[in-house]
């Protein structure tokens, strides 16, 4: 500011930290999506990683699941919550898991996390059960995964909204509670108005609550194809190239 250099905010989430805010006052600032409270805004979209815009442009669903292991003829939800994970949903989750146990139409691929993954407790599942559960402390290659997914169960951040956008993932968000200005609960707006996610708060995240949201969107045929057309929609392959272009500009 003092040395008069262009500045360029890439700002993430809905709702900006008190850091970008202040900063923003004298840069453009690169939105995730709109609402522009400045003329300095710019509705870019979220920067994803190549491997995503790879997923979302060629997206063969049959070799991702045959690449993640997914059984033949089942529905596919992969859980995460960051690298660390998410105590609330993997409690939940475990919980659904014992309660549908005999349903032989589902594998839950639940990926931990490194906090909790030593102590966590796995479901119980009898013998002969019919779901098929699988535990991971940590996945490194979250596009495959997601492309091999039916549904997503997760935290609101902007790079995962982005990225189950981009994609195509329908998706049931729970926003991290804590987050700065609630800025999950933001990020989660575009998708659930769109009809590609549902949201659950943190504090109401139960296996029963889980299942109450499951069960209409998993039995009628089509209604997962229609959320994840409806996810796309507001995806935005295109941002870091609209992020590139702004920087271009202000370079010259």
């Amino acid at each position: 500011m003092i040395w008069r250099v262009p500045l360029i905010v890439a700002e993430q989430n809905a709702r900006a930290g008190a850091a970008n805010r202040l900063v923003g006052r004298f840069a453009r600032v690169c939105r995730p999506r709109g609402g522009h409270r400045s003329p300095h805004e710019v509705v870019t979209g979220n920067p994803v990683r190549g491997e995503v815009l790879s997923e979302a442009a060629h997206r063969d669903v049959a070799a991702a699941r045959l690449d993640v292991g997914v059984p033949q003829g089942r529905t596919c939800i992969v859980v995460f919550a960051g690298s660390l994970g998410a105590r609330r949903i993997n409690e939940a989750v475990a919980g659904l898991v014992e309660a549908w146990a005999d349903r032989s139409d589902l594998f839950v691929y639940h990926v931990i996390g490194r906090r909790d993954f030593e102590s966590f407790t796995r479901p119980e599942l009898p013998d002969g059960a019919g779901i098929e559960y699988r535990a991971v402390e940590y996945e490194s290659n979250m596009p495959r995964v997601l492309a091999a997914s039916d549904l997503a169960i997760c935290r609101a951040g902007g790079t995962s909204v982005a990225e189950l956008a981009a994609i195509g993932v329908p998706a049931i968000l729970v926003p991290l509670p804590i987050a700065t200005r609630d800025h999950q609960r933001f990020n989660a707006e575009a998708l659930v108005a769109a009809g590609g996610a549902v949201l659950v708060d943190d504090a109401a995240c139960t296996a029963d609550r889980l299942a109450d949201e499951l069960r209409p969107l998993l039995d009628p045929p089509g209604r997962l194809a229609e959320m994840a057309a409806a996810a796309r929609s507001v995806g935005r392959p295109d941002a870091a190239s609209a992020v590139a272009d702004l920087i271009e500009e202000h370079a010259r």
